[in-house]
């Protein structure tokens, strides 16, 4: 599939943000971790991240004939539910609306995460 031939657009963009009291929580746990130990786990690991923010929304596709066709079966074989299809003017769109599934997020690294 193709993804040059398709158009994106997002609508209804929501945001679920870590809020203060948890990332101070995680913070203090941080910080309660022992140098050595830190070192030990944390140095085996390339970088350690943390998701802190996640988006939703409704999610739109526009495509062709040939891509719809690779497009269908995908959803077909896939648990998305609720995706709406419609065909107009030879392009073909998908509206997905999922607001438990999120499209992007922010990570953070967490040598850097403060509260």
């Amino acid at each position: 599939m193709d993804l040059e031939k398709i158009d994106f657009s997002f609508d209804y963009i929501q945001v679920k943000l870590m809020d203060n009291e948890v990332r101070l929580k995680i913070q203090e746990e941080l910080a309660e971790i022992p140098a050595r130990v830190e070192k030990e786990y944390f140095g085996r690991l390339q970088r350690v991240h943390m998701i802190t923010e996640l988006y939703y929304g409704k999610i739109h596709l526009k495509t062709n004939r040939e891509t719809a066709h690779h497009l269908d079966t995908l959803v077909k074989n896939s648990s998305i539910k609720g995706v709406v299809k419609l065909h107009k003017d030879k392009t073909w769109h998908y509206i997905f609306d999922h607001h438990d599934v999120p499209f992007a997020m922010r990570i953070e690294p967490i040598d850097e995460f403060k509260a």
